[in-house]
């Protein structure tokens, strides 16, 4: 049955009864969690050595820039329409279609011959994960407003912390066996995993909106010129009703996205060749600091509903600004364990509370689109390959891009100044959350 739509009771009054209360842990945030553990097991042991498995296959450091740029170029085309499709056709084709297709890119990037190859699959990848906005969409509907700061952190943290072993293990296989024989298995598995984790949900999830009231939707060669036209108003009509709000976190978002993108194909590399920590160490490094991720998400996510959005995402972004400018500093594995331990700790209440704040602000029947827009809200620093996922969206994907392209050669002139712009992004987003983001009175359903 679809859920009434409307605004929930103002924040700090009724809300309160069901903060704490795990009773959402049913239905589809169920099946998107079991799910979610299978995947992002897989995905976790590939994700931290993607940029080596390019540069393994001859890529230099632009083109592994160029490479994830590809990547949400392809999404800055898809998501619009993405958005329109899940609002019109309902999440569950969306994310059904979406999976088997991304399964036939996995097969691609494990047989890839050179970096090119691995570009083109990125660039297919982007296209085929049109499945973002309607899971975001279909989480943020679940879920009451009361219970999001709490809802978004369990759904993360449970299949992050079966993942914590992940990346040790994709560390260890990559030692063992060299980088490029082991991504290739890796992505193998990869593509099997998706294939059951879409047959799953295909079964068990249930669809949030009643898409009968809708006009129908013909995919022909003829409709698509003006279905693409639809998908772009629809964006435009979205932006223009933003409220402050939700303009003043679009531009945190964009900010701190384009600024995450310049760093977030190098962490590996410069740990790697300018600190000179092995593999294997960081695929630890990595492992522990998700463990404390995982560990804090849902005790962040208790505090984000008692304390508020805004005051949590305040605290994140100052713990974020002296590891960040001190990373490239660093000169053995303690300090960069400690410096991954403190961004991790407050990845776990910026990206909580960000995506709280997002759907609080947005009506149910634009969530679609604006989750489009702007992805899920998730704030955060990636330490890890940026290949996209919830967090991104259409207006995302620009940033993304431009800071992947710009990333590389940055890196090239001096690498320490990605980690420099970083933090200096990061420290104007906290003034913008500080003195120009204002919450809702009322949270959306």
């Amino acid at each position: 049955m679809i859920k009434d739509k409307g605004a929930g009771p103002p924040i700090g009054r009724a809300v309160t009864s069901d903060v704490g209360s795990l009773d959402f842990l049913r239905g589809n945030i169920l099946v998107l969690i079991l799910t979610n553990v299978i995947w992002i097991f897989a995905l976790r042991m590939i994700l931290p050595f993607v940029p080596l498995y390019a540069l393994a296959l001859n890529a230099t450091k632009p083109q592994v820039g160029l490479i994830q740029a590809l990547r949400f170029t392809a999404m800055l085309l898809t998501f619009p329409i993405a958005g329109y499709l899940t609002d019109k056709l309902g999440r569950i084709r969306i994310i059904v279609t979406s999976g088997y297709l991304s399964s036939a890119v996995y097969l691609l990037l494990a047989l890839a011959p050179d970096w090119r190859v691995i570009a083109l699959g990125n660039f297919l990848g982007g296209l085929a994960s049109f499945s973002f906005p309607a899971l975001s969409a279909l989480t943020a509907d679940s879920l009451k407003p009361s219970q999001r700061g709490i809802g978004f952190a369990v759904s993360m943290a449970i299949p992050g912390i079966l993942a914590i072993p992940s990346p040790y293990i994709g560390g260890y296989l990559v030692t063992k066996y060299g980088t490029v024989p082991a991504m290739r298995a890796l992505y193998l598995s990869l593509m099997a995993t998706n294939l059951v984790v879409t047959i799953l949900r295909m079964k068990f999830l249930r669809e949030t909106i009643d898409v009968s009231r809708e006009s129908p939707v013909e995919l022909t060669a003829r409709k698509i010129p003006r279905l693409l036209l639809d998908s772009y108003k629809g964006i435009a009509e979205t932006l223009r009703w933003m409220p402050r709000g939700l303009t003043s976190l679009t531009a945190i978002l964009v900010l701190s996205f384009f600024s995450d993108a310049v760093t977030s194909p190098f962490w590996v590399v410069y740990a790697t060749e300018a600190i000179g920590i092995s593999k294997l160490q960081y695929g630890l490094i990595t492992l522990l600091a998700g463990a404390l991720n995982m560990l804090l998400s849902i005790p962040a996510g208790l505090i984000v509903d008692r304390v508020g959005p805004k005051r949590s995402m305040s605290a994140a972004f100052l713990l974020f600004l002296l590891p960040i400018l001190y990373f490239p500093h660093a000169r053995d594995f303690n300090t960069v364990l400690v410096i991954y331990l403190v961004i991790s700790l407050a990845n776990a209440f910026s990206v909580t509370a960000c995506q709280t704040l997002l759907a609080n602000l947005v009506p149910r029947e634009l969530r679609g689109r604006v989750m489009a827009a702007l992805g899920r809200g998730m704030i955060r620093i990636n330490v890890l390959w940026s290949g996209g996922g919830p967090a991104v969206g259409f207006l995302l994907s620009i940033p993304l891009a431009l800071g992947s392209l710009s990333g590389g050669y940055l890196y090239t002139l001096n690498p320490e100044a990605p980690w420099v712009l970083l933090t200096a992004t990061l420290t104007l987003c906290l003034a913008i959350l500080l003195f120009l983001l204002k919450e809702p009175e009322r949270p959306e359903l």
